[in-house]
């Protein structure tokens, strides 16, 4: 194989990566309190649908070889998912300018930052 050909094949973990650098942006604007919070509840939305999209990948692509080398921390990965699913419901429910989502939010995020280390 080529430079050039090897340069050009993107990975799994090339696209989790990148992935995680567009969540981990789009965490930063909703906890950004100076921004106003129609762009915080825009961001957040756009974050809601981009982690969506990302962990269903990770089920069907990652998962499943986690499991095949470590059944425990596939099954640990599946409760710390189940964690975030309920808490990102439960910021839904909540007005992003609020005291209350902003603490959830901020809990939200450092779960989720854990995740992509």
């Amino acid at each position: 194989m080529s430079d050039n050909a090897t340069s050009d094949t993107t990975t799994v973990i090339d696209v989790i990566q990148s992935e995680h650098q567009e969540i981990e942006a789009l965490l930063a604007r909703v906890a950004d309190r100076s921004n106003s919070d129609t762009d915080r509840s825009e961001a957040f939305d756009e974050l809601a649908a981009n982690l969506a999209r990302h962990e269903a990948a990770e089920q069907a692509v990652v998962r499943p070889e986690i499991g095949k080398i470590d059944g425990t921390e596939a099954e640990a990965r599946d409760a710390e998912e189940t964690k975030a699913d309920a808490m990102l419901e439960q910021l839904r429910s909540i007005d992003v300018g609020s005291s209350e989502f902003n603490a959830l939010f901020d809990k939200f995020r450092s779960a989720v930052l854990r995740h992509a280390e």
